[in-house]
């Protein structure tokens, strides 16, 4: 195993690691979860790691969350560095987001040793280039006065930090291939200097036997998500009830924010309506609880980071169709699952109908559970130590 050798490998010292998150360490946050989890692995392979969060960064003095990443944050990352090196010395800086680019360059010009590396939970320039065709389509109406004004020229001042954190950090970290390819080609950046650093999956969605898949389980359809724009909403509400108006026998389950099931049940018809069920956020157990009970999972999301939920469905064994882009196109192969045209639910559909009229397309279960048992976070955090060697190499050679 990757994680046992490095551990084993004399050659591979404990690092001292400073990360930085402008984000509360919550576990059951996207982003702040995978900073945590991260951290947790670096130090069972053996590492040192000291945390700085929001609360650690000062008072936030800018409600507006673009203004805030563009004038407050990048400042904020800097004064936080420099007093954690005033306390101790470290080998390895991983910030979160392109906001760490001002922190990167005074790093650069105070000529510390370590390497620093900025880590993005997904490429927004890659997402607002992906929702464009799709806001368009949708014929979403532009932000109000005066955040119409704000919203163009604050992308384009806030695509203009990931330049400079590609031109100062010693290495970008991101999610997903699709995000690796994107930074590479629009930044210059040779590949070597991006690393895929996948999103782990917790134990305990492994620590007890995944059901047996009966069909009773194959008739109950799944999607976990927000009721959000860019999360396909609109091509779910089609895919579903097109199924569920030719198969009576099926039924689906909505997992999102109970504040939102009303407006999440609008999307669909009345005459489905009573088939489509919705469930809360709850622990990591009532998710997997909930994944037992469900066979297919839905997922037509039309641009986002890594997309963690479709593959915590995979190892508990359901079969996925998601969109083509983000994480999927890394865990979901022609043997496990599907993936089908981003914003298109015709193809959606006729995939989900293929599968539900030839039993043959249904992959077994425990094939697509091993699937996922690569995705470890000691094994996603062992790769990311192993990247940051190489850049060690590389440095060491100029």
């Amino acid at each position: 195993m990757i994680e046992r050798a490095l551990v084993a490998d004399t050659r591979y010292l404990p690092l001292r690691i400073l990360t930085v998150a402008d984000v509360p360490p919550d576990p059951n946050s996207g982003a702040a979860g995978t900073v945590l989890n991260t951290n947790l692995a670096l130090r069972e392979l053996g590492h040192s790691v000291d945390e700085i969060w929001a609360d650690d960064l000062g008072p936030r003095r800018i409600s507006h969350g673009n203004l805030h990443s563009l004038i407050e944050q990048p400042r904020q990352y800097v004064r936080a560095v420099r007093k954690a090196f005033s306390n101790s010395d470290y080998d390895v800086i991983i910030a979160q987001q392109p906001q760490a680019w001002m922190a990167a360059r005074d790093h650069v010009r105070l000529n510390r040793k370590a390497i620093f590396l900025t880590m993005s939970q997904g490429v927004e320039t890659r997402i607002w280039e992906a929702l464009k065709p799709f806001r368009r389509q949708l014929s979403l109406p532009p932000a109000r006065f005066p955040h119409r004004l704000l919203t163009e020229p604050l992308q384009k001042l806030l695509a203009q930090q990931w330049k400079l954190a590609t031109r100062y950090s010693n290495g970008i970290i991101v999610q997903h291939t699709q995000d690796q390819e994107y930074v590479c080609k629009n930044y210059g950046l040779h590949e070597g200097r991006v690393h895929v650093c996948h999103s782990g999956l917790a134990r305990k969605f492994f620590d007890r036997p995944v059901q047996p898949m009966t069909e009773l389980r194959k008739r109950r359809m799944l999607y976990v998500g927000q009721n959000v724009f860019y999360k396909g909403v609109n091509c779910l509400s089609e895919i579903v009830t097109n199924l569920l108006r030719e198969r009576p026998d099926l039924s689906m389950t909505w997992v999102c924010n109970a504040s939102d099931h009303k407006n999440a049940l609008s999307h669909f018809p009345s005459d489905t309506r009573n088939r489509v069920r919705m469930v809360g956020w709850g622990t990591q157990q009532e998710l997997i609880d909930t994944l037992d009970e469900h066979g297919l999972f839905i997922f037509p999301t039309l641009a986002e980071g890594f997309a963690k939920a479709p593959l915590e469905a995979m190892s508990r064994g359901l079969l996925v169709v998601a969109s083509d882009c983000c994480g999927m196109r890394d865990y979901v192969s022609k043997d496990v699952g599907y993936l089908c045209q981003v914003g298109k639910s015709v193809d959606f559909t006729s995939r989900i109908r293929s599968i539900y009229s030839d039993d043959s397309l249904w992959p077994e279960g425990q094939v697509i559970v091993n699937k996922t048992k690569s995705f470890s976070w000691l094994q996603s955090a062992g790769r990311l130590m192993t990247f940051v060697r190489q850049l060690e190499l590389l440095r060491a050679r100029r």
